[in-house]
């Protein structure tokens, strides 16, 4: 799932960059920033949503952190296409997602 390189710049400090697959085998279709909570969650022609937890630091010396949450089969794909959008709730952890196999579906941790 994550894959680390370290560059070594001319300055005095080296960077380490972290690169995260948010999608494994097919195109990613939609992405959703939660507004108050610490979530994102991306969508894919596969069918699949992926939750994770996210934060950037003050310190841009700092990696981000990206931590998977969920992988979840939302939508049936049809060859090409499985979830046309993902979009959270303003207040709440729930994820709202549409689908090529024309659902909508509700998603909520109980």
């Amino acid at each position: 799932l994550t894959h680390t390189s370290t560059h070594t710049h001319t300055h005095t400090h080296t960077c380490t960059h972290t690169h995260t697959n948010i999608c494994t085998r097919t195109g990613l279709k939609s992405v959703s920033i939660h507004k108050r909570l610490p979530l994102f969650a991306t969508g894919g022609e596969d069918g699949m949503v992926y939750v994770f937890h996210g934060m950037v630091y003050n310190d841009l010396m700092d990696n981000p952190l990206i931590v998977p949450l969920k992988r979840i089969h939302a939508h049936t794909c049809d060859g090409t296409d499985g979830v046309m959008d993902c979009v959270f709730h303003p207040t709440q952890p729930w994820l709202l997602t549409c689908g090529v196999d024309k659902t909508i579906r509700l998603f909520c941790e109980t």
